[in-house]
């Protein structure tokens, strides 16, 4: 087999600037793609409030009318809406409070540790309330 001369592999410095090109190039994508993780948590979250505002949907027409907070008359906030929630995947119900007038209650990632997990919480404004029927919601990373 003939071999001529002059072939060559690559250089040193090719291969380093490929390298750094490389390396250049890592680094651009960690930046990127370094938020997946929380955009994916944020994402559930609000995907899970739709189950949560389909539930008061179905209260409101079960009962003919807007569900109380839980120290009123039946049907209650507590058991109409929130105790029909059931979430899986690592996303979880917790802390509901009902005042007189409205009832409040957090979805949750994970244990909702502070920094890495999010959680939506969930305000419902009952009848007696200046604003009855309005849901007001907070997201983000909150104290848990």
């Amino acid at each position: 087999m003939k071999t001529l001369r002059n072939e060559r592999g690559f250089t040193l410095i090719e291969l380093v600037l490929i390298i750094v090109i490389l390396g250049v190039l890592a680094a651009v994508a960690m930046v990127q793609f370094g938020n997946v993780t929380t955009d994916a948590k944020d994402a559930a979250l609000q995907g899970a409030f739709g189950a949560a505002s389909a539930q008061l949907a179905i209260a409101v027409n079960t009962a003919k009318g807007l569900p109380a907070a839980a120290n009123a008359a039946s049907p209650d906030f507590g058991t109409e809406v929130y105790g029909k929630l059931l979430y899986s995947t690592g996303i979880s119900k917790a802390n509901i409070a009902c005042a007189a007038n409205n009832c409040t209650f957090d979805l949750r990632t994970n244990a909702c540790v502070v920094g890495v997990d999010r959680k939506i919480t969930v305000t419902y404004n009952g009848p007696a309330s200046a604003t009855p029927g309005l849901i007001n919601i907070t997201a983000g990373p909150t104290t848990c």
